[in-house]
């Protein structure tokens, strides 16, 4: 003769923890809607160009060499 299991009259999780994890979902899902933000904020004011580098493109689109030196106040590093 087989006997069927049956759960005690209350098997659901107490108060507490349903808040608890509730706070927990809430907040996980808070912390990922502020990381996208800024992470779209990024992409949105990042520039196409650093400003080192256009500087050298500045520099290597000069006509002459006397341009180049000319413009080498304005660059960080040293024309190689």
């Amino acid at each position: 003769m087989s006997r069927r299991y049956k759960p005690a009259a209350s098997t659901s999780a107490p108060r507490g923890a349903k808040f608890a994890r509730r706070f927990e979902f809430g907040t996980a899902l808070l912390l990922t809607a502020a990381a996208a933000a800024l992470h779209l904020r990024y992409f949105l004011s990042a520039a196409a160009l650093w400003r080192d580098e256009v500087n050298s493109i500045q520099i290597a689109a000069s006509k002459t060499f006397g341009e180049v030196l000319a413009n080498l106040y304005n660059d960080s590093f040293p024309v190689l």
